[in-house]
């Protein structure tokens, strides 16, 4: 649930929920309200920001519109027609990848950037201050609005510190152990090669041959194959 004096939406709405599903909570349950100061107590952060939280439409009287924002964190030359993870900056790409995989993270393919994210990487380029609580907050409303039932609560890692810092008592729950990162493989499966300290595409890349300059043995010639 949510504080309603912080003057966003409430996360956990009862009503329409089958008494059944409330019988099954214990007695004496623990609820705990995520709000601004819960959030910045368990965190030790003021949380802020004017770029509120939206689902999949184009924000109102933004700065940008879509089309624009697309064209600013492509490569230059782009075709809008044909706009996707790669056609777009080796740097904002690893960007895009954190955001569709971390902060409002998607349950659909990562071979497509949505609306959302497009925008959000916009604004993490622009250093445009997004109010990340109302996102985590609003990403996980939407997401217990899923349908079909296989729904899973994000940010794992959050809700965690912050029930631990409630004091509930997870020792009895198994740790999950997060090894991913950013390196070479993580690289190399998004469609990019290492070339002179330089990651640039495999589609466009030509790797250079050496071979034996007839100036000499000490010679080298380099050609592009």
């Amino acid at each position: 649930m949510q504080d309603p004096s912080s003057g966003l939406k409430p996360i956990v709405d009862w009503t329409g929920v089958p008494s059944a599903f409330r019988q099954m909570l214990p007695v004496n349950s623990q609820i705990i309200v995520l709000s601004h100061s819960l959030f910045e107590k368990v965190f030790d952060a003021h949380l802020s920001g004017y770029i509120p939280f939206f689902a999949s439409s184009c924000l109102e009287n933004f700065e940008v519109s879509l089309d624009e924002a697309k064209s600013f964190i492509a490569d230059d030359g782009t075709l809008l027609a044909y706009f996707g993870p790669d056609t777009i900056y080796f740097e904002n790409r690893i960007i895009a990848h954190i955001v569709a995989t971390t902060l409002p993270p998607k349950k659909s393919s990562l071979s497509t950037l949505s609306t959302r994210d497009v925008f959000v990487v916009y604004c993490l380029l622009r250093k445009l201050n997004i109010n990340w609580l109302e996102w985590i907050l609003g990403f996980i409303l939407e997401s217990c609005q899923y349908p079909g039932g296989n729904t899973s609560l994000p940010y794992g890692m959050i809700v965690t510190r912050i029930i631990k810092a409630m004091g509930v008592d997870v020792s009895s729950f198994p740790v999950n152990e997060i090894s991913s990162t950013y390196n070479d493989r993580a690289f190399s499966s998004m469609g990019y090669v290492l070339d002179e300290r330089v990651w640039v595409k495999k589609a466009s890349y030509k790797p250079k041959i050496k071979h034996a300059s007839p100036e000499g043995p000490n010679s080298v010639k380099i050609d592009e194959a």
